[in-house]
């Protein structure tokens, strides 16, 4: 699996990009709702579980990572599945560092 996951690009936007139009074509795609209000980390907490912001506790982008919850990748873990990301920090922290593969990691400012 394959989970791509664009943060602030809206949808219509997205339709316009062929890359993406193409994944369309041959991929199981879903437009996310965030909650409100809509930050970034506690939306990464959403995707990862499945749970809202009230079960997982990561409500800010400064609210403390680690979801004490299952999520999509410790599922996959435990299945001795490979995960691995190419993703900001705070996927990072709310899913926490054992048995994943960050080979590149972005931060604030940074690409």
């Amino acid at each position: 699996m394959v989970l791509v996951v664009v943060d602030g690009l809206r949808d219509d936007s997205s339709r316009e990009m062929p890359y993406l139009s193409r994944l369309r074509e041959t991929a199981a795609i879903a437009t996310m709702k965030s909650g409100q209000p809509s930050f970034s980390k506690p939306a990464y907490a959403v995707v990862s579980s499945g749970a809202w912001q009230e079960s997982t506790g990561v409500v800010l982008n400064t609210s403390p990572g680690g979801l004490a919850i299952d999520t999509v990748f410790r599922s996959a873990r435990r299945e001795e599945l490979a995960v691995s990301m190419v993703a900001h920090e705070w996927w990072e922290q709310v899913n926490g560092q054992e048995g994943f593969s960050f080979s590149h990691k972005y931060g604030d400012g940074e690409g």
